[in-house]
C-alpha cells in the first residue's frame, strides 16, 4: 500500500529597522530588552527557551525568568584566621590555599615552628537578596493568549502551537515564531506548516497557510510593534520588510513487499 501526503510550508520575515541605531547605549539596550521581555509575557505571548520543553499551560512558567523580583544568591567565602582576626577572605578556595601557603611560610622563615603556627581556615556560607531584572534571553515565542481556546494547542517538544481546524483535531497546522531583537533592528519569522493531501486545492492550500494562522500572526506583530514604540524605538516605516515563501514536499510512504520481509528471513535462517 503506497500512501502519499505534501508537506507545504509558508515562511515569513519580518524586519523592523530602528531609525536611530542603539550605537554605544548598552543601559539603554539592557533596558529595553528587560522590557520587552516583560510585556510580551504580561501580554502571554512569551520567549521560551528553544532547547527545552514549553510549558503546555502559561501558568506553569516561571515568573521569575520575566519580572523584577528579589533573587537570594548563596556564595562561600573561604577565609583565614589567627586568634580570633581574619587575615584573608577570597571566593575561591584554591586562591584561599595559596594565601594559606605563603602565609605559613613566611611564620616559618621567622623561626617559627610548626607546632607554634596558630593561622587557621574557615569557610562561611554568606546569603546575599539581589534585585533582579530578567532580561531577553530566549527567542522561541509561544502564543498562550491562543491557547484558551480549543483549537490551540502548545506542541512541547518543538516549541510552537498547532492550530486545528477540525472539531476531532485531526487537520492542524502547525506555527513556530522566533523573535530577535538587535540594536538597529528587530525580526520576527514565522513558519507555517501543513501535512495535506496530495490533490489539495489552491483554496485549500491559501485557507490553512493564511486564513487559519493570520489572527495569531497579526496579534504577535501588533503587539511586538506596540511594545517597541512605547519603549522609545522608533521604526523606519521605509525599511520594514515582509518577506514571504511557500515551498511544498512530496511525502511517499510504502509497506514492504512480502517478499522483501521473505528474503529477509530466509537469509537470517542460513547465518
Amino acid at each position: 500500500m503506497v500512501e502519499q501526503n505534501c508537506v507545504y510550508e509558508r515562511t515569513m520575515n519580518v524586519v523592523y529597522e530602528r531609525i536611530t541605531p542603539l550605537e554605544g547605549e548598552s543601559p539603554k539596550y539592557e533596558k529595553l530588552r528587560e522590557r520587552v521581555n516583560r510585556e510580551l509575557y504580561i501580554n502571554q505571548i512569551p520567549v521560551v527557551c528553544r532547547y527545552h520543553m514549553s510549558q503546555k499551560d502559561f501558568s506553569d512558567l516561571d515568573k521569575d525568568d520575566y519580572m523584577p523580583h528579589i533573587k537570594t544568591e548563596k556564595k562561600t567565602s573561604y577565609q583565614i584566621w589567627n586568634n580570633d582576626v581574619m587575615l584573608y577572605e577570597n571566593e575561591y578556595a584554591y586562591s584561599r590555599e595559596k594565601a594559606f601557603d605563603l602565609i605559613t611560610q613566611y611564620a616559618l622563615s621567622c623561626d617559627v615552628s610548626h607546632h607554634d603556627l596558630t593561622h587557621t581556615t574557615k569557610e562561611e556560607e554568606i546569603e546575599t537578596n539581589v534585585e533582579t531584572w530578567p532580561t531577553l534571553e530566549h527567542v522561541k515565542i509561544i502564543p498562550y493568549a491562543f491557547v484558551d481556546d480549543m483549537c490551540y494547542k502548545v506542541n512541547s517538544y518543538s516549541n510552537n502551537i498547532a492550530i486545528y481546524t477540525e472539531v476531532n483535531g485531526f487537520d492542524q497546522v502547525s506555527l513556530d515564531t522566533t523573535f530577535h531583537l538587535n540594536r538597529s533592528s528587530a525580526s520576527l519569522d514565522f513558519v507555517i506548516k501543513w501535512n495535506a493531501p496530495v490533490k489539495s486545492t489552491k483554496a485549500e492550500i491559501e485557507r490553512h497557510l493564511v486564513d487559519v494562522p493570520e489572527k495569531v500572526l497579526a496579534t504577535v506583530m501588533y503587539l511586538v510593534e506596540g511594545i517597541l514604540t512605547e519603549s522609545g524605538w522608533k521604526i523606519d516605516e521605509d525599511k520594514t520588510t515582509i518577506d514571504c515563501v511557500t515551498q511544498s514536499n512530496i511525502n511517499t510512504k510504502a509497506e514492504c513487499s512480502p517478499a522483501v520481509i521473505s528474503s529477509l528471513k530466509k537469509t537470517k535462517a542460513e547465518l
